[in-house]
């Protein structure tokens, strides 16, 4: 765990030493996630086919958690294997569609306006398909907080983003009559019959709560200490944090998403807004910073290597 932090430092510090890479990984992050999407789409589509032609491609643990997941949970990751990051690359797909869909920007052809409607409400099929209801929260949430903050949400943008909202609400609830997979995934919501919503975290999070006790509060109980309770992590980043590095590593990182948080609003990256919402919200039920895809694409949406606003403002008045 040390190690992989040495190599997001390293990553950081070349990213912030080159914008030209800044924004050719932020081009083949984007791009990656078309893909991870239609595999998903694909899987749903032709299951038997493609878990075949994936067996054939996969490593066998990877391909043993893809047939896991569609066999147990009913759930589709298509190639990337895993239901989470299937969830978060499809999700970021529906927060650049939206803020695609909102941006006033350019005259946009009639073309140009459906599409990333489309993208967006195909995306969130996607998500409720990998049946990760952490991840589907934490992109609606962010979504909303995103375009509230964002410096350019006029009222114009909020009532769009609202009849927006509405008709994904109606076509999800039409879709969940006739289609079994969402209407299961919409079932998951319902603790009615007392069942545990948060399907086991809880206990988990007690059990980690138990075992610091008598442990130094302010550098915790070492990086990578969480990995002696739960062998995948602790579901939560913040308790993770706190377990692992204390009081002092908890304010050292509350800082860093806070500055990025900040950063993103001054320039008004509502890109790097939604991915950072996303991130932090979903931290609470999943382990985001402790996924290498996550992180890496956290850290590329949250390096800043742009003009003072100021400059750009004369810049323009100049041309």
């Amino acid at each position: 765990e040390a190690i992989l932090l040495l190599v997001m430092l390293l990553y950081v510090l070349a990213l912030s030493q080159d914008n030209a890479l800044v924004q050719n990984m932020r081009k083949a992050i984007y791009l990656c996630s078309f893909v991870v999407l239609s595999g998903v789409l694909i899987q749903y589509t032709i299951p038997t086919a493609f878990n075949l032609f994936m067996r054939a491609l996969l490593r066998a643990d990877c391909y043993d958690q893809l047939l896991r997941s569609y066999t147990v949970d009913g759930a589709y990751a298509g190639f990337s294997a895993y239901t989470p990051d299937a969830a978060y690359f499809s999700a970021l797909i529906f927060g650049f569609s939206i803020l695609n869909v909102l941006d006033n920007k350019t005259n946009k052809s009639r073309f140009r306006k459906i599409l990333p409607l489309v993208l967006a409400f195909l995306s969130v099929f996607v998500v409720i398909l990998t049946s990760k209801r952490g991840l589907i929260v934490a992109m609606l949430v962010a979504i909303v907080l995103t375009v509230l903050i964002g410096k350019k949400s006029s009222p114009k943008t909020i009532i769009a983003f609202g009849a927006i909202v509405v008709i994904g609400i109606l076509l999800i609830y039409c879709i969940a009559d006739s289609n079994v997979a969402v209407d299961l995934f919409l079932q998951r919501f319902d603790v009615s019959g007392g069942e545990d919503i948060t399907t086991g975290r809880m206990d988990m999070w007690m059990e980690a709560m138990d075992a610091f006790k008598g442990t130094n509060l302010l550098i915790g109980k070492g990086t990578g200490a969480t990995y002696t309770i739960e062998d995948a992590g602790m579901h939560n980043i913040y308790l993770q944090i706190f377990y692992d590095h204390g009081i002092i590593g908890f304010v050292v990182y509350a800082i860093f998403f806070a500055y990025n948080l900040r950063k993103a609003i001054t320039c008004n990256d509502t890109k790097s807004l939604f991915i950072q919402f996303v991130m932090l919200i979903y931290g609470v039920s999943g382990n985001p910073i402790y996924s290498n895809s996550f992180f890496i694409t956290y850290i590329t949406y949250t390096v800043f290597n742009y003009q003072n606003p100021y400059e750009l403002k004369a810049e323009g008045e100049l041309s």
